[in-house]
């Protein structure tokens, strides 16, 4: 068998593996529900979709990694980079359809919600802690139900240095734990302390003040789940994934966290020579 059908083969079976995904995808099948089903038929997250390619660029990067092609990729990285480039220029390349909350837009809304939650106090007596319940979210990284309705005085731990550890309730009542700053677990130690309530917040209320509180401030809405995405762990760990992707001379690199992918690009990057 030469080496030029060999390519041919693999090319197809990379080809028919995506085109599995898509079938699927028009049956109604998620990457979630086909993760529930290896789980409830063997017992393994994976075994459902070990035949399957989601993305076009996994078959480009799968293909170039098998036969050593690196440098056949780094061509196509380029071509690829100066296009993009090209279509950023002319305006018809448009960012993400769910832009991620900036810093600076995250940092004015917790300050508003805090300002919101000091008012609101001073009008029932009762303390309120949505700001709180943000800046938990992006420390630790969790969605919001983890923050809100889960989050209880029980949820903090101990003190370790000058960190605090928590306890988060995740998906299926599953329990991790995270470490935060040490200011805001006294911050929330404070709280849980002069509330009458069980948990931090309603969770229901917490997304239509953040909603609020990101259009006042003139960000733009994408969810409580944007700020998660956008938690300073997470910002360090793109960067990260970036500076590797230049590194390697590429022009961009898969990247995926928190069950959602994308391409980590810096449209400004020329890969070297």
């Amino acid at each position: 068998m030469g080496i030029s059908h060999m390519k041919d083969e693999l090319h197809g079976r990379l080809w028919s593996a995506q085109q599995r995904w898509f079938a699927l995808k028009d049956q109604g099948h998620t990457k979630h529900s086909l993760k529930m089903q290896g789980l409830r038929e063997r017992g393994n997250m994976f075994f459902a979709t070990r035949g399957i390619i989601f993305t076009g660029a996994t078959i480009i990067v799968k293909f170039g990694a098998l036969y050593g092609k690196w440098e056949s990729f780094h061509a196509l990285s380029k071509k690829l980079g100066e296009r993009i480039r090209e279509l950023a220029r002319s305006g018809q390349l448009r960012g993400p359809a769910r832009p991620h909350a900036s810093p600076e837009v995250r940092a004015a809304v917790i300050e508003r919600l805090k300002h919101l939650d000091a008012l609101a106090e001073g009008r029932t007596g009762q303390p309120r802690a949505y700001g709180l319940a943000l800046e938990l979210q992006k420390e630790g990284s969790l969605r919001s139900i983890e923050a809100t309705d889960r989050f209880t005085r029980q949820c903090l731990l101990v003190m370790e240095g000058d960190m605090g550890r928590i306890a988060v309730v995740g998906k299926g009542g599953k329990v991790r734990t995270a470490v935060i700053s040490g200011d805001l677990y006294k911050r929330l130690g404070e709280h849980f302390s002069r509330s009458k309530e069980e948990a931090l917040v309603p969770r229901r209320a917490y997304q239509v003040a953040l909603r609020r509180a990101t259009l006042a401030v003139g960000g733009i809405a994408t969810g409580s789940h944007a700020h998660r995405r956008t938690s300073a762990r997470i910002e360090e760990l793109r960067a990260f994934v970036q500076q590797t992707a230049k590194e390697f001379g590429q022009k961009c690199i898969y990247f995926e966290q928190a069950g959602e992918a994308e391409f980590v690009w810096d449209p400004a990057h020329r890969p070297p020579e």
